[in-house]
């Protein structure tokens, strides 16, 4: 605690505002393909996606849209990077694509009313994986998208929380968590090609299970 001011002495005022200017970077991904880093900063006052470019030190200010940006990914393979972001903080994440030739953000989610998760990219950078409470606000699904220009489909209709955690190498099957309880959940393995689930984690009581690769 402060010691107070004793007599004679003058109280110091201490600006505020230069505590609400803190800047932060952060989130970062790096291109497979190129020198090239894309991370979040809120250097405009508002959270936005940034590009660096590694060979000669530029940072650049790539989205100016009058939302922030919420978390940006690059593909394993290939300079396709998703980012996402939602509207006043609500927490509905839509999906942006872009190619870092132009930078022009193109939606790949069209449910504003839904909230979007992100999952993991396929290892080839040709679809990702993710989930969505768009069937039944209720739960989450887990839906697959091929890219550029694919639909999304739904590939895990189950009443309750799905998330996609895991590709298999060649790209045939997705492992799947499904939460009970922030300390309980299971793994599943989906063939994409036949639907098939096959539970990995049968156990009794509270068990968590992650880092699945």
């Amino acid at each position: 605690m402060a010691d107070s001011p004793t007599s004679g002495e003058t109280r110091r005022s201490i600006p505020f505002e230069p505590y609400l200017r803190i800047r932060a970077a952060g989130g970062a991904a790096f291109c497979a393909e190129k020198p090239l880093l894309a991370f979040l900063c809120n250097e405009s006052g508002l959270t936005q996606l940034w590009s660096l470019d590694l060979t000669t030190q530029t940072p650049e200010q790539r989205t100016f849209g009058p939302e922030r940006v919420t978390f940006a990914t690059f593909a394993p393979a290939g300079d396709s990077l998703i980012f996402g972001s939602d509207v006043g903080g609500n927490e509905r994440n839509q999906f942006f694509l872009v190619q870092p030739q132009t930078w022009k953000a193109v939606p790949i989610t069209s449910r504003p009313d839904a909230i979007h998760r992100w999952g993991r990219w396929m290892r080839d950078g040709g679809a990702f994986a993710f989930s969505s409470n768009a069937r039944d606000a209720a739960f989450f699904d887990v839906y697959v998208q091929d890219l550029p220009r694919g639909e999304a489909r739904r590939v895990v209709e189950h009443d309750g929380h799905n998330s996609p955690i895991a590709w298999a190498p060649d790209g045939s099957s997705l492992i799947i968590s499904r939460w009970y309880t922030p300390s309980n959940n299971d793994l599943f393995r989906l063939d994409l090609a036949s639907g098939e689930l096959r539970h990995l984690t049968p156990h009794q009581g509270n068990a968590r299970y992650g880092a699945v690769d």
